[in-house]
Order: structure tokens, then C-alpha cells, then sequence
């Protein structure tokens, strides 16, 4: 008996009789059912008492109705109306009243709905306007008919029509509408608006026709066809009646009342209405008198009314019965709500008991164990149930986990070690590469500016050869270093993109003139397709990428061509380096982009790169979002490329330049340079001083300025670099110029900024705008395109002249 004590309850029993109850999902299930039942029984109270204040409403509506055509036969009659028919008016007025009160005191008191306010108060506006006007209408009927107000007589039926119309609407948009209804409910809704219209254009025909008899006038063309009209309204309405008792949950009692109205109105008085028609029409004298035909025709048209009244008892029978039903579904839920709510308290102390608390402390010691402490103690190892198991699992795990932590540590110290190692290798590598090309550039950029006048010096002497050996030693170590400086600035994470739209024309002609005479010293045939695309990327960047494509092709063909050309595909561009050199073997074309990587290339290594080129060109197209590809047949040739996105090409801004032959003496010219890069500024002004110029040269706006008007004179062209220092721009050195030499001296823009908006700006101002990189040539042609003014020949004192 013990052990089965000890037994019974195990953590699988004790999940075997939570799941089965169910305990939770039962109170659930109770919970939402009881509320759904409590929803529908507020609906059905709500249906009822919409019923109720309906059946008011349609109460005062046939009501009125009666009282609007006993007073329109009584305003048409000649004498004044007898006591009878006042007091009949004056009971149909007080039935009417009291029900519309009624109804409208509940709507007011009651829930709200759409427009509540503003239906209301046009109902008691029209019910104010009719009051006025039965006043009238009193006193119209003490005399006779010539002694009546016509206004009296023309309006009093369109004010009644108007106060039953706002009621019946204000009646029809009150009423609630449920989420979930009984059918048979909304199709008795829906007769009950049916038998209202019936009622309606029955009671209108009643007022006409009474008018008409009253008056002894004949049926005319326009009141017969406004009596067709009120007839048609009404037959249709009764067609959909008589559909409805012919459904299956049609309700016996609305059955009868509808076989009554069959026979009262469509029978028996339809046959006193066709007389009375045949009568009107022929222009004979009525059959029966005014009185006669009100007391026939309500007679009939109360048998309508009377199958409104009993379709809104129905429909309120039916309203109570689903209130009453739900109201036992809540008592049934809220039973079975506190069956579920002893059941869950059960499975909870079951669950409590039996498995979370024990559950708990084993958590507690699997995360000791997880944090290191091994010192823990594991709890239950002496259960005999799964719990008991579990522990004594645990235990095993203790242990085992203890070992293990011995071995990964063991293991992370040596990767700490080997990771240490490998940083402090990648920041030797970079600080190497990066001081390497610094402290190199100094001596060769000092050594390359000589170069010039080594060229002057030595043309046609025996030392011109060794001037070209070392022209072209120093365009391969700048070459080296600049490689150099580039992998270390990608390293340290200096290189950021600026991407912006880019003319692809503009980047292969720099591309073309300078790789002319590579190809031409190799006898190679280089070709650049002309194109008008423009790509989305970074010029300065996708110049590298592409001029290491090139370098590549032009160093690995021995003879042949070179192409450079893009190709346009939805929405791409493929800009690609077509060569027919010596190829990759298919096993290197995975590695071509990795750094250092030359592979088995044929020939001298003194004529081979670092190996950082295709490197160098793969990480700058990450890094924008390009992609570079590389296809190579072994001894037919090689195809490097790059994958960006197309731009709109914009409207034409750079000032394109040709160069022909020099036409005009530049000698004698002054000169202005506002650069900020030392050596070019150098260049530049030793280039013009060849040309026979005078030169004022500054690297600042207020520099220019200064030895501008140092000088005293007033220049002949002013060159400006377009970003100088310190947010100054070429522009205004020279406004700042011009308004200093109180004179519009010609100016151009040199820039090698490819952003639209400045380019778009410039131009704007009006600069001609030259790109860099420029050589001598087209430098030239655009000084001599912006000074048409001047002559071949400088004359003594044409240029540069004295300011007064």
C-alpha cells in the first residue's frame, strides 16, 4: 500500500489528469460563452424595446394618416364639417399624439444611434408645423368652402405626409440592429416597413379620392396619375408581403392577418374603390358621399394596420423568447463556469504540487550549473518517480559539465593567444603599408616634379634614355605605393563611398588617354566604345576599380587588343575589360581577387604588381554595392567586370573641349592660379610660364585677391580650382577678382568634383567648366576657347594691363 502511495502520483499521472480536464480551457470556454449568451440577451431586450417603440411609431403613422384624409374630404367639402367629423378628427389627432409621444420619449431616453439628435429634431419641427396647421385647418372648416384659405387647403396634406415620412424614417433608422439575429425576426422587421408603405400609399389614395368626393370634381389626368402612382407603390409592397407567407417559418397568426387583408382590401373594398374610380373618370356623380368613402376605405386600411400591429406582437413574442433563452444559456454557463473554476484550482494544486515545485528547484540548480557554480546540490535524486530520474540525470551532467568546462577553457585560452597573434600581425600589416606609402611618396613626388625640366635638359642628349628609365621607374613606384596606401585605408575603414550619377563617357575617355600610350609602347590596339550611359556610383572609386581592370589587361597581353565598353541590362549597367592575352587557368579564377594573389604567370617578376590590384578593386565594389566578375579562356583571352546601377542621364553641363592645333600666342598673358593642391598649382604655373605668360598664383581666395591687386593690373584669364580650403570655392575667388579689377575678366572652373548639384550650380553662374585630370593640350584650347577677343600675336601692351 506504501509503494503505491509513493507511485501513483508521478509527474505522467499527474499530466495525465491536468490535460484530460481540460480545467483551463473549460473556464474559457464558460467565460466566453456566458458573455456571448449575456450579448445576445441584451440584444433581444434591445430588439424588444425597438419593437415596442416601432409599433408606436406605426401606431401614430396610420393614425395620422386617417386624420389627414378626413380633413382633406372635409377642407374639399362645400359646407362646414359637421360635429361627427370633428369629433372623428379630433380622436384619430389625440390616438396619434399620445403614441407618438410615447415613442419619441423612450427614443430620447433610450440608446443611441446614428444621427439620433438631428432625426429627432426634424420630427418635432414637422410635428410643430403640423400642430400650426391643424390650427388652420380648424378654422378653414367652421365656415364654408369659398370662405377656406387656399394654403390651408393646398398644404394640409404635404404637412401631414411630411410629419408621417420624418417619423417612419427616424423609426426605421432607430431600429437595433443585432449582430447575430433570428431570421425570423429581421424578415418580420422587413414586412412590418412593407405593411407601413401599404398603409401609406393607402392612406394617401384615401385623402385624394376624399377631396375629390367631397368637392363632386372628376378623377382628372394628373390625379389619376398620381393615384397610379400611389397604387403601384402599394401593390409592390404587397406582392413582397404575400412572398412572405409563403416561407416555411412564416408565423401562422401574420398568415391570417394577411389571408384578412387579402380579402377586405383586395375584396371587398376594391370593389366599392372601383366604383368610386368608374365614377371619377366618367365625370357621373359618386355612389357614396365623402363620409361613406373615409368610413369605407379606413375600414379597410385598418386591416393593414391591424397586420403591422399583429407582426410587431410576433416579432416581439419572438424577441422575448430569445431574451428568455439566453438568460437560461447564462445560468447554464455560469454553472459550468464554476465547475471549470473548482476543476482548474484542482489541477493547479496537482500541478503545483506535484510538478512545478519540484520542477522549480530543479531549475534553480540547472542554472547554478549553468552559471559555474558546481557546488550546487542537485534536489529530489531520491524520488522514485520521473522527477527522481531527472535529478539523478542532472547529477550525471553536473559532473560531465564540470570536465567539459575544464576542457573549453583549456581550448579559449589558446584561441585568445592565437586571435591576439593574428591582430597584432593585421595592425603591423597596416601600419607598415600606410607609413611605407607616406614616407615613400615624399622623396618620389620631389623627385617626379624634376622630371620636367630633366625632360628640357636632356632632349636628344645620350642621357634622354636614362631620364625615360627613370620617368617610368617613378610611375611604377608611385603606382606601388599608391596600391600600398589604398589596402591600408581599406584595412583602417577610411574609404567611404560617395555615390552620385556618374558619366561613363567621361570616365573612359580619362581611362583612354591614359592608357594610350601603355598600349601603344606594347603595340597593343586599344578601343573604348563611345557610350551616353550614366551609372550610380563613385567616380573617383570606380575610376580605380576600372584602371586596375585595365592595368591588368594591358600587362598580361602580350599582343592584340584591349576593349574597354558597358553594356545596358534593365535597369544595370555592365561596364567590362575585354582582352586577348594569355588568360587564367579555370583552378586561379576563384582566387584572382584575393589579396596577393598573382597566380602562375608566365615571364619576369620584375614586370609583375604586389598582387593587391584585383584585391584592392573587389573591396572598393563591395564597399559600393557593385559587383565584379571575371570570365578567361587560357590562351584566347580575359574579361574582367562590374555590375552598377543606371541613372538618368541629366542635361549637358561640362564644357567639352577639343585640341587642335595651337592657334594664338599666349605670350604676354597674365595669368590668374587659385589652386590648393601645392603641386599642381606648381605644375600649372611653370606650364604657362613656358607659354610666355605671366603668372599670379594662390591657393586662397584672399591670397588671389591680395597679389591681384599687388600687381596692379588687371588679368587677361582667371583658372580656378572649384573646392579650395576652408569651404572656399573657385567661384567666388573670381567674384572676389573681378570685383577687385573692376573688370568682367574671362574665368573657367577646373574641377574634378563629379556631385550634379555643384556642376549644375556652376553652370548656372555661368563658369565654362574643364574636368580634371587635363593635360597641356586641352588646357590650352580652353584658355584660347574663352578669349576670343585676343589676337595670334601679343601686342607690346595687350595683355595684362595697368589699372588706371
Amino acid at each position: 500500500m506504501g509503494k503505491n502511495r509513493n507511485t501513483f502520483f508521478t509527474i505522467r499521472n499527474s499530466l495525465f489528469g491536468v490535460v484530460a480536464a481540460l480545467a483551463i480551457l473549460l473556464v474559457i470556454l464558460a467565460v466566453t460563452k456566458a458573455l456571448d449568451a449575456m450579448a445576445d440577451r441584451d440584444d433581444a431586450r434591445n430588439v424588444v424595446d425597438s419593437i415596442e417603440i416601432s409599433g408606436l411609431l406605426l401606431t401614430a403613422a396610420g393614425q395620422w394618416a386617417v386624420e389627414r384624409g378626413v380633413t382633406n374630404t372635409s377642407l374639399s367639402a362645400r359646407e362646414a364639417a359637421s360635429g361627427s367629423v370633428r369629433s372623428e378628427m379630433e380622436r384619430r389627432r389625440k390616438a396619434a399624439d399620445e403614441a407618438y409621444m410615447a415613442g419619441l420619449e423612450r427614443l430620447k431616453n433610450g440608446r443611441g444611434f446614428k444621427g439620433k439628435s438631428a432625426l429627432i429634431s426634424e420630427v418635432e419641427s414637422n410635428h410643430g408645423a403640423l400642430v400650426e396647421m391643424r390650427r388652420r385647418a380648424d378654422g378653414a372648416l367652421a365656415g364654408s368652402r369659398e370662405t377656406r384659405d387656399a394654403d390651408v387647403v393646398g398644404n394640409w396634406v404635404p404637412t401631414v405626409t411630411r410629419m408621417i415620412m420624418s417619423s417612419q424614417r427616424l423609426r426605421v433608422l432607430s431600429e437595433f440592429q443585432p449582430k447575430m439575429t433570428d431570421t425570423r425576426i429581421q424578415a418580420q422587421q422587413m414586412l412590418k416597413n412593407l405593411v407601413w408603405t401599404m398603409n401609406e400609399f393607402a392612406g394617401r389614395e384615401r385623402a385624394v379620392i376624399g377631396g375629390a368626393v367631397a368637392a363632386g370634381d372628376p378623377l382628372d389626368t394628373d390625379t389619376l396619375r398620381t393615384l397610379s402612382t400611389y397604387r403601384g407603390r402599394l401593390e409592390d409592397a404587397w406582392r413582397n408581403v404575400r412572398l412572405y407567407a409563403e416561407r416555411a417559418d412564416a408565423d401562422l397568426a401574420i398568415v391570417a392577418e394577411i389571408d384578412t387583408v387579402r380579402r377586405d382590401f383586395f375584396a371587398d373594398y376594391e370593389r366599392t374603390r372601383e366604383a368610386v374610380y368608374a365614377a371619377g373618370i366618367a365625370g357621373e356623380a359618386y355612389p357614396l358621399s365623402s363620409q361613406e368613402w373615409i368610413a369605407t376605405a379606413t375600414g379597410a386600411i385598418d386591416t393593414i394596420l391591424n397586420l403591422a400591429r399583429v407582426t410587431g406582437k410576433c416579432s416581439k413574442l419572438l424577441a422575448e423568447r430569445s431574451a428568455a433563452d439566453s438568460q437560461a444559456a447564462i445560468l447554464f454557463d455560469l454553472g459550468i463556469l464554476a465547475f471549470g473554476i473548482v476543476l482548474a484550482l484542482v489541477s493547479f494544486w496537482i500541478v503545483l504540487g506535484r510538478v512545478t515545485r519540484p520542477m522549480a528547484c530543479m531549475t534553480q540548480a540547472m542554472a547554478a550549473l549553468a552559471a559555474g557554480d558546481s557546488s550546487i546540490e542537485v534536489p529530489s535524486a531520491d524520488r522514485t518517480d520521473e522527477t527522481g530520474e531527472m535529478a539523478r540525470a542532472l547529477q550525471v551532467f553536473k559532473e560531465n559539465m564540470i570536465e567539459r568546462d575544464r576542457l573549453v577553457m583549456e581550448r579559449e585560452r589558446e584561441r585568445e593567444r592565437t586571435e591576439q597573434r593574428l591582430r597584432q600581425i593585421a595592425a603591423s600589416r597596416t601600419k607598415f603599408f600606410a607609413a611605407a606609402s607616406h614616407d615613400l611618396r615624399q622623396p618620389l613626388h620631389a623627385l617626379a616634379l624634376r622630371l620636367p625640366e630633366l625632360e628640357d635638359e636632356a632632349d636628344g642628349a645620350p642621357s634622354s634614355e636614362a631620364v625615360k628609365a627613370i620617368r617610368n621607374s617613378c610611375d611604377t613606384m608611385g603606382a606601388l605605393l599608391n596600391t600600398l596606401l589604398d589596402i591600408s585605408k581599406l584595412d583602417a575603414g577610411e574609404v567611404a563611398p560617395k555615390l552620385d550619377r556618374v558619366p561613363i563617357a567621361d570616365i573612359f575617355e580619362h581611362l583612354a588617354t591614359e592608357f594610350a600610350p601603355q598600349t601603344a609602347a606594347k603595340s597593343l590596339e586599344l578601343r573604348v566604345a563611345p557610350t551616353s550611359a550614366w551609372g550610380v556610383s563613385d567616380a573617383f572609386l570606380l575610376l580605380r576599380i576600372l584602371r586596375n581592370f585595365l592595368t591588368n589587361a594591358v600587362r598580361y597581353t602580350p599582343q592584340g587588343k584591349v576593349l574597354l565598353g558597358v553594356r545596358r541590362c534593365a535597369g544595370w549597367l555592365r561596364i567590362e575589360v575585354w582582352d586577348t592575352g594569355i588568360g587564367i587557368a579555370a583552378d586561379w579564377l576563384p582566387h584572382v581577387f584575393e589579396e596577393f594573389y598573382q597566380g602562375a604567370v608566365p615571364g619576369s617578376g620584375r614586370d609583375r604588381s604586389l598582387g593587391l590590384g584585383l584585391a584592392i578593386a573587389d573591396r572598393l565594389a563591395n564597399l559600393m554595392d557593385h559587383r565584379v566578375d571575371v570570365r578567361s579562356w587560357p590562351g584566347k583571352g580575359t574579361v574582367f567586370s562590374i555590375e552598377l546601377p543606371m541613372a538618368e542621364q541629366p542635361p549637358e553641363r561640362i564644357m567639352h573641349v577639343e585640341t587642335p592645333a595651337w592657334t594664338r600666342d599666349l605670350a604676354g598673358l597674365c595669368i590668374v592660379l587659385v589652386e590648393d593642391d601645392a603641386a599642381v598649382l606648381r605644375a600649372t604655373e611653370s606650364l604657362f610660364k613656358r607659354w610666355g605668360c605671366s603668372v599670379i598664383a594662390a591657393d586662397t581666395v584672399g591670397g588671389a585677391v591680395a597679389r591681384v591687386a599687388a600687381a596692379d593690373l588687371v588679368p587677361d584669364i582667371i583658372l580656378a580650382d572649384l573646392q579650395l580650403r576652408q569651404d572656399e570655392t573657385g567661384m567666388q575667388a573670381i567674384e572676389a577678382i573681378r570685383g577687385a579689377s573692376d573688370s568682367p575678366v574671362p574665368a573657367i572652373i577646373i574641377t574634378a568634383n563629379l556631385d550634379p548639384d555643384r556642376l549644375d550650380e556652376v553652370a548656372a553662374r555661368g563658369y565654362p567648366i574643364i574636368r580634371k585630370p587635363l593635360g597641356a593640350e586641352p588646357l590650352r584650347a580652353a584658355v584660347e576657347a574663352v578669349l576670343p577677343t585676343i589676337g595670334n600675336a601679343a601686342p607690346a601692351n595687350g595683355h595684362g594691363e595697368k589699372r588706371n
